[in-house]
């Protein structure tokens, strides 16, 4: 039996934007990425040539923008239930928004996985964040 399985990914695919609402421990941990990383992903169009030399494409999508506002949309489009997500986003206000959004959209047995668990000085998504 084969079970379609599509992959979606979020991302800016450009350069980073600095959140208005930005707490200041959250734009500590900001600037110490772009020091380390820079303040740009890859591009969209670089990483599906790369997915496309491999195979890949056909059960990847991505899905461009800012993910405060691109996952609800996505969401009021697709109403499904997921079985794996995976979140870095690297601050803690945008995972605890990712949380309450996904929370009811996991499917049984399904798996939440958190990059930047319990990583952020004095914040903890664990401690912040219960779900339902």
């Amino acid at each position: 039996m084969y079970l379609k399985i599509i992959f979606y990914a979020f991302d800016l695919f450009g350069k980073f934007q600095v959140p208005n609402n930005i707490d200041k421990d959250d734009l500590i941990e900001l600037n110490l990425f772009f020091k380390e990383a820079g303040n740009k992903s890859v591009s969209k169009v670089y990483l599906n040539k790369n997915l496309t030399k491999r195979g890949m494409n056909k059960n990847i999508k991505l899905i461009q923008g800012d993910i405060v506002k691109t996952l609800p949309n996505f969401l009021k489009k697709n109403n499904q239930k997921f079985f794996f997500i995976n979140i870095d986003v690297d601050l803690y206000e945008v995972t605890f928004f990712i949380l309450e959004i996904i929370w009811n959209k996991v499917s049984k047995g399904g798996i939440i996985w958190l990059d930047d668990y319990r990583e952020k000085k004095g914040k903890s998504i664990s401690r912040g964040y219960k779900g339902n």
